[in-house]
């Protein structure tokens, strides 16, 4: 059972977790995207739960060593690595310290845009471009997969159409592709949910993002008949050519890093342009309203830099959306005041 408050105690919002056996909560760690993660107990294991800033659960995942395992404590090292402490039965009559060191917190998120809006796919099918970014806001380099799913309009997940993408992100980074997925004629009519993943594919989703598109007219598809006319293509994900935006020194051209992510009050987007375009920066609210902007003239091939202040900001996740010419990145920040 968790509990928020603000500043003199008064609630914010609460939470539960678990099931019907035994769950305890005995440590609390804030993390850098202004979340949580709670470390107990669960069923006898050591259990690690991650939510948001709002108490939503995003993973969770549980440590067996012995009977009775019971994490008492959570901290993370200057390296970024995380410790849990706590005690392990290993025998009827030996309880013994227990701990454990883990390679560190995964802070990937990730986020999809449609290019144009709304979607609508006509009855003999069609496709739509989209950008995919995924950002490390972590203190450490971090190994993540990414894919995608979608919501059928009777409320079932197919897929993946996209992924799972194995990729690995240094600190900092952040990676953009624009690509383009072809909806087949004989999909059902209605409204489907095109939902991006970031986690340990499949169990563990640390983030999502999601829009919605139509499709019209009556199709006989059915879930079972495999990919078949859900092709997705476009840049690819290991730094190749037709990057658009690359991980830090992975790619030809060009280069974006957001410095510093968590940031307070001010942080700096860096690109390199592999030609003049005209500039344009957006940077909304986590409800999708936006709340800054600005429009660069045209600005010189190379490399480029923005400063995004956030004072008259409350603390909070945002999404931004750079337009370069024909090139797209989005992604997340962290405003931590």
């Amino acid at each position: 059972y968790v509990v928020k408050t603000d500043s003199l105690g008064t609630m914010q919002w609460q939470r539960n977790y678990g099931g019907y056996y035994g769950d305890y909560c005995y440590s609390v760690l804030k993390t850098p995207d202004s979340g949580f993660l709670l470390g107990g107990v669960n069923s006898g294991n050591y259990w690690l739960i991650k939510i948001d800033s709002t108490g939503n659960q995003m993973w969770d995942q549980t440590f067996n060593y012995g009977q009775n395992d019971v994490c008492h404590s959570i901290c993370q090292a200057a390296d970024g690595s995380l410790l849990l402490a706590g005690t392990v039965e290993t025998s009827p009559t030996d309880l013994s310290m227990w701990a454990v060191r883990l390679s560190g917190l995964q802070q990937a998120w990730v986020s999809v845009t449609p290019q144009g809006a709304p979607i609508v796919i006509p009855p003999g099918g069609g496709s739509f471009p989209f950008s995919l970014g995924l950002t490390n806001c972590g203190t450490i380099p971090c190994a993540v997969n990414v894919w995608v799913m979608v919501r059928l309009p009777n409320g079932s997940l197919y897929g993946p159409v996209l992924g799972p993408a194995n990729l690995r992100l240094p600190t900092g980074a952040t990676l953009s592709r624009l690509r383009t997925q072809n909806v087949p004629a004989n999909a059902p009519a209605g409204t489907y949910t095109y939902q991006a993943f970031v986690g340990d594919y499949p169990a563990v989703k640390w983030d999502s993002s999601s829009f919605t598109f139509e499709k019209q007219g009556a199709g006989s598809w059915v879930v079972g008949g495999g990919l078949k006319g859900w092709e997705n293509e476009g840049e690819d994900f290991d730094g190749g050519a037709r990057s658009v935006v690359s991980l830090s020194g992975s790619g030809a051209t060009p280069t974006m890093v957001v410095s510093p992510n968590p940031f307070n009050p001010t942080t700096t987007f860096t690109f390199t342009l592999p030609e003049a375009a005209k500039v344009t920066l957006e940077v909304f609210d986590i409800k999708g309203q936006r709340v800054w902007a600005q429009h660069a003239a045209p600005l010189q091939a190379g490399e480029q830099s923005i400063v995004f202040d956030g004072s008259s900001l409350p603390s909070g996740v945002y999404l931004y959306r750079l337009n370069a010419g024909e090139l797209t990145a989005s992604g997340k920040i962290v405003l931590m005041k």
